[in-house]
């Protein structure tokens, strides 16, 4: 039976994946087996396979690069709903010390009280303001 569909691995990717679709919730995911940076780093592109903005044959933005400005943007609502990872990373990066620290912070986000609909659109004006500065 199982909690997944569709399960695909790719090892031929720079960073080998394996693909599959959550039964409970429909969302496609990507499980980065072999990144040194993010072992078993879980991510949803749902969204942005859907419009075409994660696509390596299209040189357009990986996962990585989406979960950093979506990281972003939540760090930098007033108030914030992420706290910065470098308060995460306090005490090293080895998984048993980041746990720990994550304790802390499990209620950081609850002060905010904007709408996923009203984050939604900010994220992409931010990411606009983003791109224009660069120019």
């Amino acid at each position: 039976e199982g909690h997944v569909r569709n399960v695909e691995s790719i090892f031929t990717a720079r960073v080998p994946i394996v693909k599959f679709c959550d039964l409970g919730t429909s969302i496609e995911c990507d499980l980065s087996v072999e990144n040194k940076g993010f072992k078993n780093f879980l991510l949803s592109i749902n969204w942005a396979k859907a419009h075409e903005v994660n696509s390596a044959l299209h040189r357009t933005l990986n996962s990585f690069s989406i979960t950093l400005l979506v990281a972003l943007h939540l760090q930098t609502q007033n108030p914030s709903i992420l706290p910065p990872f470098s308060m995460l990373f306090r005490d090293g990066i080895d998984p048993p010390n980041v746990e720990k620290r994550t304790q802390i912070f499990l209620n950081w986000g609850q002060r905010n009280q904007e709408s996923i609909g009203r984050l939604f659109a900010t994220f992409f004006i931010k990411v606009l303001s983003l791109l224009t500065q660069r120019k």
